[in-house]
């Protein structure tokens, strides 16, 4: 039995596609039809309700939207999608859910802010900071840091999300990109910018894409990155690696050690390891700061080429042992219920940010929602919203 065609609007399933970054080949093979079907779906908008639902599920738009009479409108997507190399970054779908959600994120707040008295979302404090300031940028961030140089670089990635969250900016971290694809990315907005990190890398990893992103928001430069070269050409993705460094290890303390310690001077293999653990910061930074401070000349790049890629190279995700996976069983046939949702919270403030979870969490107290809606925005159970609000403590629900 055939099922019955829906007259949908064929602009609207072509805008939902494109905005997910799905070719006609690949969506088709997905949904098990032609390129030919989708095409004609596109062409004439007539489609059975369980096609529809599949497309709607594939592009991660409401059904509804299929039906809008007016012409679909295209958002600006980020304009400068960084690589180091020649070629554009590939904009995959998760790549634009990614930055679809980040987005939805900021505008939720923005609407919270517009129904409540309370709640004033503060513009970004450099949004006046001229272009022109470039090499000040480490200077100034180091102001606002507050820390020592040599201290500086030890402390976790989740304190210095704190304190730049606390200026008005949001800090996503996303679990479902391979790190190879999208290291971060920075969206630029005069009010309530958003960075977003990917969570699959290593700490030091994390702190370097920190950075970097946090230096583009200032420039008000944004866009995404993978990162996933070192530049001796000066443009923008070299000056925000040069940032990034330079904010986790500022060259007068990285030269006065090497200066100290000449043994190091060579940058060996294992110079360079252990250069890193001193620091607290990846190999790369370590690498980085040996070319600019001409260290490690053009000639030895060269020769080394190899060997200083596989320093940024996206590491392999570690498995966790069979053996212990089998001993933990041993030990309890019921899981940790309550270890489990203490870790699904902590995931859901690295995913959403703390300022975002917060600020939602300060509507619910002022009924201007409900925990359900919280718990949707969240993407969890009430149970694990509880849970969040039991991790922030006795703090106040103030953003």
């Amino acid at each position: 039995m055939t099922s019955a065609k829906l007259k949908t609007n064929g602009e609207w399933l072509v805008w939902a596609r494109k905005t997910a970054h799905y070719k006609t080949e690949k969506i088709a093979k997905r949904i098990s039809k032609t390129s030919e079907t989708i095409k004609k779906w596109e062409n004439n908008g007539e489609i059975s309700f369980n096609n529809l639902s599949k497309l709607a599920h594939e592009y991660q738009r409401p059904t509804t939207i299929f039906f809008n009479d007016d012409k679909p409108v295209y958002e600006n997507e980020p304009p400068n999608f960084r690589t180091e190399g020649s070629e554009k970054m590939t904009i995959t779908p998760r790549i634009a859910f990614e930055i679809r959600k980040a987005r939805s994120r900021r505008e939720t707040l923005l609407n919270l802010e517009e129904e409540s008295d309370d709640f004033e979302i503060p513009l970004f404090p450099f949004k006046n900071f001229q272009v022109e300031d470039i090499n000040k940028i480490p200077e100034l961030l180091s102001d606002f840091l507050g820390y020592k140089p040599r201290s500086r670089a030890s402390i976790g990635l989740d304190h210095w999300i704190d304190k730049v969250e606390s200026l008005g900016l949001l800090v996503f971290q996303f679990y479902d990109i391979k790190p190879s694809e999208l290291r971060g990315y920075a969206l630029y907005y005069d009010k309530l910018p958003i960075i977003g990190i990917n969570s699959k890398e290593i700490d030091n990893a994390k702190k370097f894409t920190f950075f970097h992103e946090l230096a583009h928001i200032i420039m008000k430069k944004e866009g995404l990155s993978n990162i996933n070269q070192y530049s001796f050409v000066d443009k923008e993705e070299f000056l925000c690696n040069k940032i990034a460094a330079e904010t986790l290890l500022p060259n007068k303390l990285f030269s006065n050690y090497i200066n100290e310690n000449t043994s190091y001077s060579k940058f060996s293999a294992e110079d360079i390891k252990r250069l890193s653990k001193i620091f607290h910061v990846s190999q790369s930074v370590i690498v980085r700061k040996a070319i600019t401070l001409n260290y490690i000349t053009k000639k030895e790049y060269d020769k080394r080429i190899n060997e200083f890629k596989s320093y940024i190279a996206v590491p392999k995700t570690l498995k966790s042992s069979k053996i212990y996976g089998k001993k933990k069983r041993l030990e309890s046939d019921k899981p940790d219920h309550k270890k489990g949702i203490h870790n699904k919270a902590m995931i859901s403030f690295r995913k959403n940010g703390k300022y975002f979870t917060k600020f939602l969490l300060n509507a619910y107290e002022e009924e201007i929602i409900s925990d359900i809606d919280v718990a949707l925005e969240l993407g969890v159970s009430l149970e694990i919203v509880r849970e969040m609000k039991k991790i922030l403590g006795k703090e106040e629900f103030n953003v």
